[in-house]
């Protein structure tokens, strides 16, 4: 059946084959890598996946678990529920692709996807701290030093946040991938004379959405990292064997 465009050849090499010119005799000089030459290389790699997808379409997984449901009738007061998180991640996750150059479906309309995309957020829920903590400073008055103890005031929001992935391939009907990703963010503002404001939950839980979609996008996009080769010449390393050094920042 006609399932839209055909898949494309990924257009490159693993970057495995940069690995491939490590030789295990030359492992012993790595420490004297300043005394030999260098190049900056950039190592493209593919996506992960691996499938030439160019159509996606992203549901949810609509088999909640009792438990999760019953959890978000007693929602904390951060107003956090698997529900909503669900569907914001979702959003981040289907710009994500957009922008990447690929097509996002309608999920009543998967046939001309290649793959179909379920994400179910199990998890997501955070509570609110207020600590204080002791700290030593040095003052000088009148050409003396002093050392007095003051108190640091802190408001902590804590999110915890659990998410289900799961890629099918669409022209097979198989599971490709099946991930789980569990973040904990946190963030803490400061103050010396009173508590200060919580840090909002928004912001936490976005750090957590973040996070997520960095360990998505290599699935489905290629990307480059600089590395450093070092090429050794050596009696037991000639000067046409490169090993991968530092990674590039």
């Amino acid at each position: 059946m006609w399932r839209g465009s055909r898949r494309r050849p990924l257009p490159w090499a693993p970057a495995a084959v940069l690995a491939a010119l490590a030789v295990a005799s030359c492992g012993g000089f790595r420490y004297s890598a300043l005394l030999n030459p260098t190049v900056d290389v950039n190592v493209r790699h593919v996506p992960t996946l691996g499938l030439g997808i160019e159509r996606v379409t992203i549901s949810s997984n609509s088999e909640s678990s009792t438990v999760d449901r019953i959890a978000d009738l007693f929602s904390d007061d951060l107003g956090l529920s698997t529900d909503v998180c669900g569907a914001e991640l979702r959003q981040r996750v289907t710009q994500m692709l957009l922008e990447g150059g690929l097509q996002v479906t309608r999920e009543d309309d998967p046939a001309r996807a290649d793959v179909a995309v379920a994400i179910n957020v199990t998890r997501c829920d955070g509570e609110r701290e207020r600590t204080t903590t002791s700290e030593e400073v040095v003052e000088k008055v009148n050409d003396r030093t002093r050392r007095r103890t003051v108190t640091k005031y802190q408001a902590r929001t804590t999110v915890s946040f659990r998410a289900l992935f799961e890629v099918t391939d669409l022209w097979t009907g198989n599971v490709v991938l099946s991930r789980s990703y569990q973040f904990e963010p946190r963030r803490t503002n400061v103050a010396n004379r009173d508590y200060p404001e919580f840090p909002s939950a928004s912001a936490v839980i976005g750090e957590a959405y973040r996070r997520t979609t960095r360990r998505i996008r290599p699935l489905f996009f290629g990307w480059t990292e600089r590395r450093e080769l070092v090429f050794f010449d050596d009696e037991r390393c000639g000067a046409e064997t490169g090993v991968p050094g530092r990674r590039g920042r």
